[in-house]
């Protein structure tokens, strides 16, 4: 099967439409404004269609000017399409991509098939072009089986169509290695924010001071701090002693870079380096990361439908300076959800 697609803005329909086709060569039509696109596009297709052959036919037509693509069509597509690799081969159009323009001119070629996608649909309407309307028969078209669309473009996929360089952060230190404890310990947090608990909150207040407020004060650019009580809990908070259960709760997350006694406490500075880096980071909002994760896998969506950490840039190992989606969800998916 020739399968042929028009780059646009939005590709994420012509992916799904060439997942469920499955066809052994793809054809893509690239105007000079979608070149990027057209790329971003190839390379998620070649990574999931690996036994597909790709076409892409980029070329300097706006897509706009109706006798401009009309003459690009004649001297040039349907010449590449009769050639000695695609010749014999089932011709289907997908409809979705492009300008009025270009559909309007395509619309006029012999295929086998066409393909659309409405927007919430999650099947491929199909219909067949005929020579001459039959009687009862309206527009010169037969309908075809719809062909359904699987729910099988990861997340992933999705970033890459609009990303130039995408890369998937994976699970953070902290879950890796304490998936049990994290992932209990970050449902007490929510509990404890929305009962208002105090003993957390004076907690999350003290480490506020270090890490927030105190960010760019020398004495807390170490790799570790260490505050008498007195600096940590002002006047007015509750007491250290109110603080041990939310303390040995998190010092079993990281036994080495959390500790305390009577006199003061020792935590990561915002310095912090390997593991400590790690828990600062966790507790300083990863764990809220995690809880969705957690809820979303317990609604019934499988881990395969969910990208976390997803950091998009515009060049290659550049991961520091991305751009980064802490969740990302497919919006049509079929699952108890």
């Amino acid at each position: 099967m020739v399968y042929v697609c028009v780059v646009s803005g939005y590709n994420l329909p012509e992916l799904e439409a060439c997942l469920a086709r499955k066809p052994s060569d793809i054809v893509l039509l690239t105007s000079k404004t979608m070149h990027a696109n057209g790329d971003r596009l190839i390379e998620v297709l070649e990574t999931r269609l690996s036994f597909t052959k790709i076409h892409p036919l980029k070329r300097e037509f706006s897509g706009d000017d109706l006798m401009e693509f009309m003459r690009w069509t004649q001297s040039e597509l349907i010449p590449y399409l009769e050639s000695d690799t695609l010749r014999g081969k089932l011709r289907i159009l997908n409809l979705n991509g492009g300008t009025k323009v270009m559909s309007t001119v395509l619309m006029q070629l012999p295929w086998q098939a066409i393909d659309y996608k409405t927007h919430k649909a999650r099947h491929l309407q199909v219909v067949q072009p005929i020579a001459e309307a039959s009687p009862g028969v309206s527009g010169g078209f037969i309908a075809l089986p719809d062909i359904p669309i699987s729910n099988d473009v990861l997340p992933a996929d999705v970033a890459r169509l609009h990303g130039k360089h995408v890369e998937e952060g994976g699970p953070h230190s902290i879950v890796k290695l304490h998936p049990g404890p994290s992932a209990a310990l970050a449902c007490a947090i929510w509990q404890a924010q929305e009962a208002r608990d105090p003993a957390l909150s004076a907690l999350f207040e003290g480490l506020e001071r270090v890490w927030i407020s105190g960010r760019d004060e020398p004495r807390f650019r170490e790799a570790k701090v260490r505050l008498p009580w007195r600096d940590f809990l002002p006047d007015g908070t509750p007491s250290k002693d109110t603080l041990t259960g939310w303390l040995e709760r998190f010092q079993v997350l990281a036994p080495q870079d959390l500790s305390w006694n009577e006199d003061s406490i020792t935590l990561p500075g915002n310095n912090a380096k390997k593991h400590a880096k790690h828990l600062k980071s966790w507790i300083s909002g990863y764990w809220l990361e995690q809880l969705a994760y957690q809820w979303l896998i317990e609604a019934g969506l499988p881990p395969q439908a969910i990208a976390a950490n997803l950091i998009s840039t515009e060049e290659a190992g550049l991961s520091s300076s991305g751009r980064e989606v802490d969740i990302l969800i497919p919006l049509h998916t079929t699952h108890s959800a």
